[in-house]
């Protein structure tokens, strides 16, 4: 996404290019696959419509975005509690106020979100550099609400549930989620990074063309093929270079096929005091075109990338009956590196400089926030860089 993002926006300045992908799909981390007549993004994904940089470069209203429901159903055996955004669902309070946070755990949220709503998205990385849970915990959360709600949710965001990420990155996601919605582009995932790229010459555009060696004057194709540039932005994922490479946090996503949900809605469900699941949602309820017709898919997430399908399926029918035991398992996908881990210290902005003289530049979302918006804001400061210096 980095790489798309700063070809954007030097083809949007008339600077020529070249952009190289070494697989057969574009979008890095951010895609989809087809399979069995459904649509699977690479694990559980959402697009934030709040990113002010993806609002610039892309054409969301073409993205066809359907929202999440603002909240989460909360899962127990034999039944599901519901937390609900009382602006965005009115209907819900009775619910929201009957469920599995104690009052004042619901003040202390609205107070929360009310508070990050009015800050400035650029504003949320000069807080005070602690951990999630240590800022949570100042703010008199009680060890209810962290476990059945904060850990489980911003478990499936930062993929750790110890909260060991920064408060800056939370206040990141926190404000957009107060100001927008959480989403999915009616074709998937993958429609995001291929609604960049179809704006872009194509004879600028090489995929399947895999870059074996990096250097200040140019690019070594695995072919051999030696491509001089005066300029070189290396926009391959963090661990690419294994200096200064960030902890890799892994997730695992199992995707089922079934006829009958336990629930209805567009919504997040967490799965607190599992070892297994940690969050489920339906693709198929915001847009019915991502599962063929009569069946439902239903994404289930794990924070460990070595779960076996075995004990998720034991978890799943323990909270929601031995229906699950007929759900068709379509696919496991074990991803050991979806995000870059963003603890203590490492969302300290750096101060920009100008590169020595055909310097190669780093891109990605480990240079920003580890999100979408990260990526496609470093791609952008990179061309930036490129037009500035």
């Amino acid at each position: 996404m980095a790489g798309l993002a700063c070809a954007t926006t030097l083809h949007e300045t008339a600077v020529p290019f070249e952009l190289y992908e070494a697989s057969d799909r574009w979008g890095g981390r951010v895609g989809s696959i087809r399979k069995n007549g459904f649509v699977l993004d690479l694990g559980f994904q959402v697009f934030l419509d709040a990113y002010p940089t993806a609002a610039k470069l892309l054409h969301l209203e073409a993205l066809d975005l359907k929202p999440y429901a603002s909240g989460a159903l909360v899962a127990r055996p034999g039944g599901m509690d519901t937390l609900a955004d009382p602006l965005r669902h009115p209907g819900r309070l009775p619910q929201t106020l009957r469920g599995p946070l104690p009052i004042p755990d619901l003040v202390r949220l609205g107070r929360l979100t009310l508070r990050v709503k009015a800050m400035e998205t650029a504003k949320a990385l000069s807080v005070p550099d602690e951990t999630t849970l240590e800022f949570l915990r100042a703010r008199g959360f009680s060890d209810r609400a962290l476990a059945h709600f904060w850990r489980p949710f911003l478990g499936g965001i930062f993929l750790e549930p110890d909260l060991a990420t920064s408060s800056r990155m939370f206040h990141f996601v926190f404000s957009l989620f107060a100001k927008g919605r959480a989403t999915l582009p009616r074709e998937g995932m993958q429609a995001i990074p291929d609604q960049l790229v179809a704006a872009l010459p194509r004879e600028k555009l090489r995929m399947n063309a895999r870059v074996a060696e990096i250097q200040p004057g140019g690019v070594r194709l695995e072919t051999g093929e030696w491509r001089e540039a005066e300029r070189v932005v290396d926009a391959r994922d963090p661990w690419a270079e294994q200096s200064e490479s960030p902890e890799a946090r892994g997730t695992s996503c199992f995707y089922y096929a079934c006829e009958k949900r336990p629930w209805t809605g567009p919504w997040l469900v967490l799965c607190p005091g599992q070892k297994h699941l940690n969050t489920l949602t339906a693709p198929s309820e915001l847009h019915p075109n991502l599962a063929p017709e009569g069946k439902h898919l239903v994404s289930v997430s794990s924070l460990n990338p070595a779960s076996a399908e075995s004990d998720v399926r034991g978890e799943l029918a323990a909270l929601f009956g031995q229906d699950v035991k007929s759900w068709e398992l379509l696919d496991r996908m074990e991803i050991p590196r979806a995000l870059p881990a963003q603890g203590l210290g490492w969302l300290t902005p750096p101060s920009r400089t100008a590169p020595e003289p055909r310097a190669v530049i780093r891109a990605g979302d480990f240079l920003e926030t580890a999100s979408i918006e990260g990526a496609l804001q470093s791609g952008v400061l990179a061309a930036q860089s490129i037009l500035e210096f």
